[in-house]
């Protein structure tokens, strides 16, 4: 699509604006048609995005890891650069009432719920999570929302770690079922470090979790450790302490994650991409 674009924009003049959210080289191998070494296909991806990123008149990334990403490992230079966030609907994002009655769904009233919602790929590390369990109180279970390719190897897990009580599968679930699912949770968490925003993290926060994430990416570009959230390296020990700590947070650590959940809003984010276009277009035409 962004090629088609490009050529586009070659043919009638119009300046380009090229959006960058998926981080290529990371899942190049899993994604290939063509099966050929990781390190070779990284650097062929490499090579094609670099010709890619350098000819927009402004490449637009959701954080600044997304932009290092392009400078340091791809080694592209793009003309300009601007982090701009993709907007959550936090209006729509907020605690619904209806928690209660999807606890009850799952039987899981009087327990500590900590919520994954997300694409299921390996990518994602949810089986960290899953295996970080056992070292958790009792009392607390992980509710597994999303579908995708890991799906299986997920269950697999579950089964390999005596988990069957304390993980609940509930596919994909969408618009308001969705806040209704971060409603009748205590936390969330992510041991994802694959993403260049984290829609879901601050969905999440936008519904009034605390959340508990990878020290990795885009994570580390809005979430302090212990001032509006809670980072872990990637081991089961951290992860269950972090997902601890997110279950027990004061207030203070909960006011904070809404601020930043706001500050990803709909309406200064989409004030900031409309100022870049209009600046692009102005440049344009100076040039003219």
């Amino acid at each position: 699509m962004a090629l088609k674009g490009l050529i586009a924009s070659h043919n009638t003049g119009v300046p380009t604006v090229l959006t960058y959210d998926t981080l290529v080289t990371d899942v190049i191998e899993q994604y290939s048609p063509i099966k050929l070494p990781k390190e070779t296909l990284v650097r062929l991806a490499s090579i094609y995005l670099r010709q890619m990123l350098k000819r927009p008149n402004t490449v637009a990334v959701p954080t600044p890891s997304a932009g290092r990403e392009i400078t340091e490992v791809i080694g592209a230079k793009p003309k300009r650069m601007e982090v701009i966030p993709t907007g959550i609907d936090t209006d729509h994002f907020t605690r619904s009432d209806a928690g209660p009655a999807l606890r009850e769904k799952y039987g899981i009233q009087g327990k500590k719920v900590v919520i994954f919602v997300g694409r299921l790929s390996y990518e994602k590390n949810v089986d960290l999570l899953i295996r970080s369990l056992k070292l958790m109180a009792d009392d607390v279970v992980l509710m597994v929302v999303g579908q995708g390719p890991a799906m299986e190897s997920l269950r697999k897990t579950v089964e390999e770690e005596g988990m069957n009580d304390r993980v609940i599968f509930t596919g994909y679930v969408f618009d308001q079922a969705l806040v209704d699912h971060y409603s009748c949770a205590d936390a969330f968490a992510s041991a994802s470090v694959f993403e260049t925003q984290g829609f879901t993290v601050q969905e999440a926060m936008s519904c009034g979790l605390p959340v508990a994430c990878g020290n990795g990416r885009a994570f580390t570009d809005f979430i302090v450790d212990g001032e509006n959230g809670y980072l872990f390296n990637l081991t089961e020990e951290e992860c269950a302490a972090a997902m601890t700590k997110a279950l027990n947070a004061p207030k203070e650590v909960l006011d904070r994650s809404m601020e930043t959940a706001l500050s990803y809003g709909l309406k200064p984010t989409t004030e900031r991409l409309v100022k870049l276009y209009e600046e692009v277009i102005a440049s344009k035409k100076a040039k003219q």
